[in-house]
C-alpha cells in the first residue's frame, strides 16, 4: 500500500510541475506583445504613498495565508491536500519543489511559492522555466525589481521562451510607469529638482523610452529650463516620430524663445500626426494660421 501512494503521489507531482497556473491577467500578458501608447493628456496619476512598517518573511506568509483562506476557503483547504502530501515526502528532488512551489502559488502563498521555487533552483539552476514562475509570485506581490531580475535569468537561459520576454516587456513598461507616478508626485509639489533626479534615474536604465524623456521635459519647463526642455522633446520624437503632445510642448517651448519658425513647424507636424485631442487641434490651428501670416 506504501509503493502504491507513493507512486500516486509522483504521479501528482509529475501533473503539478507541468501544470503552472498563472493568474489569467499575468498568462494573457505572457502571450501577448506588448505596446505602448504615447501618453496624450496630463502626466501620471500620483500614487498616495503610506508610510508602512515592513513586516517581516513570517508575518507576510501569515498575511498571505489570511487572505487566501478569506478569499476562497473551499479551494485554499482542496489545494493543502495535494500540499501536504508533497511535503511529507522525505527526499524531495526539484520537480517536487516545484509542485510545493506551484501549489502554494495556487493557494496564493507567493511568499511560501519563492521561498520553494528557490530550492528547485538550487537542485536544477539552469530551468528557465523555474525562474519564470518565481517572477510570477514575484509579480503577484508587486516586486517589480525582483520579477524584472529572474525574468532576465530566464531569458538568459532560454532566449526562445516567449513568454519570459512578453512577460518581461510589461514589466519593465509597469517600472517606468511606476517612475513616472513618482517623478509627477514631486512635479505637483513643485520640487522640479527631484522630479528630474528621478526620472533621470529612470533613463540610466532605460535610455530608448520616450515616455521618460517627454516628462523630464515638462519638469524641465516648471524649472524655465526652455533648452533642456527642447532637447528632451527632439529626444522624444527622435525615439518616437508619432508622439505627437511632444510636437505641440516643443513647439510652446520655442514660442518661449521667440523661435516662432520653429514653434511653426512643430506645430504643422502636431497636425499632421491626427491627434484626439480637440480642444488642442484647435489652439493649435489658430496657432499655425496666426504665424502662417507672418512666414508664409
Amino acid at each position: 500500500g506504501l509503493v502504491v501512494q507513493k507512486q500516486e503521489i509522483k504521479k501528482e507531482i509529475n501533473k503539478e510541475t507541468k501544470q503552472v497556473q498563472p493568474t489569467k491577467k499575468a498568462e494573457k500578458i505572457a502571450k501577448t506583445p506588448q505596446t505602448t501608447k504615447p501618453q496624450a493628456k496630463k502626466p501620471a496619476q500620483k500614487v498616495q504613498k503610506q508610510a508602512q512598517k515592513t513586516p517581516t518573511q513570517q508575518e507576510k506568509i501569515a498575511q498571505e495565508r489570511k487572505r487566501a483562506i478569506s478569499k476562497n476557503q473551499k479551494n485554499y483547504y482542496e489545494q493543502k491536500k495535494n500540499l501536504d502530501k508533497y511535503l511529507a515526502l522525505n527526499k524531495k528532488d526539484s520537480a517536487t519543489f516545484i509542485a510545493i512551489a506551484n501549489t502554494y502559488r495556487s493557494m496564493s502563498e507567493y511568499t511560501n511559492s519563492i521561498l520553494n521555487y528557490k530550492e528547485a533552483i538550487r537542485l536544477d539552476p539552469v530551468n528557465s522555466d523555474i525562474y519564470f514562475n518565481m517572477a510570477l509570485s514575484y509579480l503577484e506581490l508587486n516586486d517589480l525589481t525582483n520579477a524584472k531580475i529572474n525574468l532576465e535569468k530566464s531569458i538568459g537561459l532560454d532566449s526562445s521562451n516567449s513568454k519570459a520576454v512578453n512577460m518581461l516587456s510589461f514589466v519593465e513598461q509597469k517600472i517606468i510607469t511606476k517612475t513616472i507616478n513618482s517623478a509627477y508626485e514631486k512635479f505637483d509639489n513643485k520640487d522640479y529638482i527631484s522630479a528630474i533626479q528621478i526620472l533621470d534615474n529612470g533613463i540610466k536604465n532605460y535610455p530608448t523610452n520616450s515616455q521618460l524623456y517627454y516628462y523630464r521635459a515638462l519638469a524641465s519647463d516648471g524649472m524655465k529650463r526652455n533648452a533642456a526642455q527642447i532637447i528632451d522633446l527632439q529626444k522624444v520624437l527622435e525615439l518616437n516620430p508619432g508622439y505627437y503632445m511632444a510636437y505641440y510642448q516643443l513647439g510652446k517651448a520655442y514660442e518661449k524663445i521667440n523661435d516662432e519658425k520653429s514653434a511653426l513647424v512643430a506645430y504643422e507636424k502636431f497636425l499632421s500626426t491626427e491627434p484626439d485631442e480637440k480642444d488642442l487641434i484647435n489652439e493649435v490651428q489658430n496657432k499655425v494660421i496666426n504665424l502662417g501670416n507672418k512666414y508664409y
